[in-house]
């Protein structure tokens, strides 16, 4: 979770400030007090204006795969594709010879 800016505007962050009743922390003598009172307070503020939002972390890649890696691997697929191609194109000219050969014994 993360708080959402989308919408964030510093002033009326500082008038809702301005407008909340902070006498009662100043009235506690035990500093917990204060400090749970001035959390809640303040956390009730910053929610109204800065809200939490769900979000997802998407990573693009993990951290090993590298931009020489990425080239690596667009090289080794070129020329397996390249080989594939090769003997594809060798299978059907050994198939059009076979072919061939059988026509002319005809």
């Amino acid at each position: 979770m993360a708080r959402s800016y989308t919408k964030f505007a510093p002033s009326k962050l500082s008038n809702a400030s301005d407008q909340t009743d902070w006498n009662d922390i100043f009235a506690c003598n035990y500093s917990i007090i204060v400090w749970n009172l001035f959390v809640s307070k303040f956390t009730n503020i910053l929610v109204s204006h800065v809200p939490w939002k769900n979000m997802s972390v998407f990573i693009d890649s993990p951290p090993w795969v590298t931009q020489k890696y990425v080239s690596e691997c667009e090289t080794r697929d070129h020329y397996s594709t390249y080989a594939k191609r090769i003997v594809f194109i060798n299978v059907k000219l050994r198939e059009s010879e076979t072919k061939f050969i059988s026509l002319k014994r005809i």
